[in-house]
């Protein structure tokens, strides 16, 4: 309900993507986000692996909309990522929430012009939504060495030692693989953490 009142648009993604998907958001070799379920028999080499991320797939709803001339996008989506465990047959389910931003921030009006989405408006989206939670003692810290999002323009999300994800602008090569022009503001955050700091507030 935060989110929606923010003007976000709930989606829902494939959970198989594409080899691809991880080249094309800079996770290095060594990333664990690149240790995936293989799908015995997939449809297709694009739907191939379980996600260990929500990202692929919005992006990819990105390119979906802005192919339609869509250009004014607030999406997010709440579902389960699979990481693989050591020793285990089964993948870990964790549920994750993920959203972006992009183009301007309402639509036109005579007495309230309309502005470009920045980094804030998705840095105070986040901010409501722990306040509405009453998750205290949430600290943003700067980072350098999330791959998908812009050094110096990003930033990692704690609650004491912990970190629950990050938020910011997403780095030019990784638009420039899903062919999206301007610029782009995301957040991914690990849910099941969230409802813990919640709770234990």
């Amino acid at each position: 309900e935060i989110l929606i009142q923010h003007g976000y648009h709930e989606v829902i993604t494939y959970s198989f993507i594409s080899p691809s998907s991880w080249d094309f958001i800079g996770l290095t070799f060594e990333d664990p986000k690149r240790r995936n379920l293989r799908i015995v028999n997939p449809l297709s080499e694009d739907l191939s692996l379980m996600r260990t991320s929500l990202i692929p797939g919005l992006l990819e709803t990105v390119r979906y909309n802005l192919s339609r001339k869509n250009s004014n996008l607030k999406l997010f989506e709440l579902k389960k990522v699979f990481l693989p465990q050591e020793g285990e047959r089964l993948p870990r389910e964790v549920k994750y929430l993920a959203g972006l931003a992009m183009g301007l921030d309402r639509d036109p009006h005579w007495a309230f012009p309309p502005r470009p989405i920045d980094f804030y408006d998705i840095k105070g989206c986040v901010e409501d939504l722990f306040e509405a939670l009453q998750l205290k003692g949430a600290q943003f810290k700067t980072a350098e060495d999330i791959p998908y999002l812009h050094p110096g323009k990003a930033s990692r999300i704690f609650c004491g030692n912990e970190a629950l994800g990050g938020l910011g602008e997403v780095h030019p090569q990784v638009m420039g693989h899903y062919g999206i022009l301007g610029k782009l503001y995301l957040f991914e955050i690990d849910f099941e953490l969230l409802v813990k700091w919640a709770k234990d507030e």
